[in-house]
């Protein structure tokens, strides 16, 4: 019998196993039939069988996010199941999750082409070309539509240049246009990072060598669980066994997670991806990308400290570009129009520098700002409400900041 407040007493002959319980999560429970497929492989050999990273693998199989299409498909190949029965329930799931669904020439099998292997920019470029046939032959023009909907610039005359090898791309061209064949993150900053090491490889170190070393990061601060930490030779039925239940969240960002740095005891600065050790003359102009990567959480009145260590002791300028984004639990238009960013750069042995960004404005543009002779030096942002928000605010803003197109630049 159904009461006022929703709740309805049990029939004669029911009990608490025979009442009908609300839906799981739709994606976690995708997810639980992608990993039921998966048997006994090893998150290991998934991703040997799919050419994604063991990362990639366990955010899929996690249940926190549905992936595009191409990547499922590949999965379900390797999984030994037919990726054209399972496209109508994912296009249901696309749909429901506000997504844009793309005609398709075919269904990708196989194993995604691996950047790593590529020897030289040319070899690189050869392996660009793959990754598009095999995301289903995508058009030039196709690949502009698809990253104009992720908000990124991917010219088809540029990308036809670039595959005749008449022109090279810009790291964020070779970003945009891995996410618009279908790839995830951890595989887009895999690819960019290749595309970094050859240009500095073959162009006499006009960009510092990538060295690999990254900060160290940690999952989205949310209420769904943490992404199951396997090893790459674990059996998958040891691993991920609680995303069934992960609550329906929508991500924080497009294809995007949230990461944060975690400072060592010693205080030692960590080494951000990007960064290395090439050979530098005075004659030379160095421009190192600081590799934004997944937006960090910004929490209002919290300093976020960024410690950075650069190649070498001399001296550097610094194009910052600093975007604000929001969390599910945070909103952006009433937080950002009341609030400003106030950025601190600290040096070794110097004065700190101060900024900060006009009241309302969710973007920072600081270009050429005298970092002055260092080997290293820490950005730190703090959000800061100063208005007085109408509705008030339902306790502190929860924003994510975005450092990608930020870069370090050294030489005369």
């Amino acid at each position: 019998m159904p009461t006022g407040n929703g709740w309805r007493f049990l029939a004669p002959g029911e009990n608490q196993m025979t009442v009908p319980h609300p839906p799981a999560n739709p994606i976690a429970s995708f997810s639980a039939e992608l990993r039921s497929l998966a048997a006994d492989r090893t998150i290991g050999d998934l991703a040997g069988r799919t050419g994604l990273l063991t990362e990639t693998v366990k955010l899929l199989l996690a249940g926190e996010q549905l992936f595009s299409w191409e990547v499922t498909s590949v999965f379900l190949d390797a999984c030994d199941a037919t990726p054209h029965q399972w496209r109508p329930r994912w296009e249901r799931l696309a749909r429901e999750k506000g997504r844009r669904v793309w005609s398709r020439k075919y269904d990708p099998v196989g194993a995604f082409p691996d950047p790593d292997s590529a020897r030289s920019i040319d070899e690189f470029v050869d392996l660009m070309q793959k990754l598009r046939v095999h995301a289903g032959e995508l058009t030039y023009q196709t690949l502009e539509d698809r990253a104009k909907v992720e908000h990124r610039r991917l010219p088809h005359t540029t990308v036809n240049a670039v595959m005749k090898k008449r022109t090279r791309p810009q790291p964020d061209l070779v970003e945009a246009f891995v996410e618009a064949c279908g790839l995830p993150l951890p595989e887009r900053r895999r690819w960019r990072m290749k595309w970094m090491e050859l240009v500095a490889q073959g162009q006499g170190d006009h960009t510092a060598t990538i060295n690999g070393a990254q900060a160290q990061q940690t999952v989205p601060e949310s209420p769904s669980p943490p992404i199951p930490i396997v090893s790459s030779s674990a059996p998958l039925a040891e691993s991920a066994s609680t995303a069934d239940s992960a609550p329906d969240m929508p991500p924080p960002a497009p294809k995007r997670l949230i990461r944060r740095v975690v400072l060592g005891v010693s205080g030692a600065f960590l080494l951000l991806a990007g960064i290395g050790v090439g050979r530098l003359t005075a004659a030379e102009v160095v421009e190192t990308p600081i590799l934004g990567g997944p937006p960090y959480s910004l929490i209002q009145d919290q300093p976020l400290s960024l410690p950075y260590k650069l190649p070498m002791s001399r001296d550097w300028h610094l194009d910052l570009r600093l975007t604000l984004g929001h969390t599910p639990e945070g909103g952006l238009q009433n937080c950002t129009y009341y609030g400003q960013m106030l950025v601190r750069i600290e040096r070794p042995g110097a004065s700190p520098l101060e900024y900060k960004s006009l009241l309302g404005h969710r973007n920072l543009t600081l270009p050429r700002i005298p970092i002055g002779r260092t080997d290293s030096m820490r950005i730190v942002v703090t959000f800061k409400v100063v208005g007085r928000p109408t509705p008030a605010l339902d306790g502190p803003c929860q924003l994510t900041l975005d450092l990608n197109g930020s870069t370090v630049r050294a030489g005369e």
